[in-house]
């Protein structure tokens, strides 16, 4: 007995239609789409456009796609962008993908497996060696992952609420020729924690959360060869310490920054004391400067900031304790976030990172914060 999957089939009369990058932009930006819809759906094919220019050596403004240009690989990309918003996903975690061995028949000519383009889709990626040779992802597959997922390999802590079977159109008698998807809800309480001579120190939930986003930031910054660095005040340079404790940290953490007193804010990033004098060195406008400054100081692609009153004293009627400001500045400016966040002073320093770091997640899956 086999197992029972659905398969879709596209019927389209321009199968062989062949788009450049510009154009299916275009498309999907003027459509009738939800905007969540079109986000995915961009993102997807921008990942595509950046594989294949630097496979072609061209611009992405020249990439022109062949098969993934068709309808049926169009309806591919959409359908997918359609039915993770029409599900409600958070988030999207990926298996290890296999590489595929041999060779197969494309627009180019005959290629090795996996084509040029889904090789360069892959990198970053967990991916395992198959011993069924064939091409088991396709450039559209690896685009989706690459694109939208925030971890490859073993699949992370969760309750399972579904699962639903898709069946390809080539038949294979080695294993079936289906895609398994997964639908959960994330379960925190079973996420690895450290060794008990952890010198991170936190409450039990903030420190599970802190861990969680540090795996998948890094994740991210190390697919997108991306760089950041951390300004921090509340948080005691705990952000940095947790973005350190991994091996490797150098690759993606460019610099951090312990700015507990104004002069320093002021003399290390560039903040203007009348800025601090007129709105406060606990505000959205500072920590804006802050994140702005590091990010030039030490340039990194990103730099967060953090500025807040952890406590447990030294708040005010206007900013309690657990008040807390993030920036995150890149290349196209830098937007902030408020944060009230009740507890001790461990629970606040532990939960601001946890926020910085979702935050960072956040930005580099390209959605927006809270």
């Amino acid at each position: 007995m086999g197992i029972s999957a659905i398969r879709f089939d596209a019927a389209t009369a321009d199968h062989h239609a062949h788009r450049n990058y510009p154009q299916i932009a275009a498309m999907i930006a003027s459509s009738s789409l939800a905007d969540p819809v079109k986000d995915y759906a961009q993102r997807i094919f921008r990942r595509l456009a950046e594989a294949e220019a630097s496979v072609h050596g061209v611009p992405v403004e020249q990439v022109h796609f062949h098969e993934v240009g068709a309808v049926d690989s169009l309806v591919d990309i959409i359908g997918t962008a359609i039915g993770l918003h029409c599900l409600g996903i958070d988030e999207i975690h990926s298996s290890s993908i296999p590489f595929g061995s041999g060779w197969i028949e494309t627009a180019h000519g005959t290629l090795p497996v996996p084509a040029p383009a889904t090789a360069e889709l892959l990198c970053g990626l967990s991916v395992v060696n198959d011993p069924v040779p064939g091409e088991w992802v396709t450039p559209t597959g690896a685009a989706i992952v690459s694109a939208l997922a925030v971890s490859t390999g073993a699949a992370p802590a969760m309750r399972v609420t579904a699962i639903g079977h898709g069946a390809g159109g080539r038949d294979c008698q080695q294993r079936p020729n289906i895609l398994r998807a997964v639908l959960g809800n994330r379960d925190r309480s079973r996420e690895d924690l450290p060794a008990p001579d952890s010198s991170i120190d936190g409450p039990g939930q903030e420190l599970q959360d802190c861990l969680v986003e540090r795996q998948m930031v890094v994740e991210l910054l190390t697919r997108l060869g991306l760089t950041v660095s951390v300004a921090e005040s509340c948080s005691g340079g705990l952000l940095a310490k947790l973005l350190t404790d991994l091996p490797g940290s150098s690759a993606y953490l460019r610099a951090g920054v312990v700015a507990y007193a104004n002069e320093a804010k002021v003399s290390f990033l560039g903040v203007s004391p009348d800025l601090i004098e007129r709105q406060g060195a606990v505000s959205s406008e500072v920590a804006v400067a802050m994140a702005t400054g590091m990010r030039r100081n030490a340039g990194s692609d990103l730099a967060m900031a953090v500025t807040g009153i952890a406590g447990p004293s030294g708040g005010t009627a206007d900013k309690p304790v657990g008040t807390v400001f993030l920036a995150l500045a890149d290349a196209s400016g830098c937007r902030s976030q408020e944060l009230h966040l009740a507890g001790s002073r461990e629970q606040v320093r532990t939960g601001t990172a946890a926020h910085a770091l979702n935050m960072i997640r956040l930005h580099l899956t390209g959605r927006p914060a809270p």
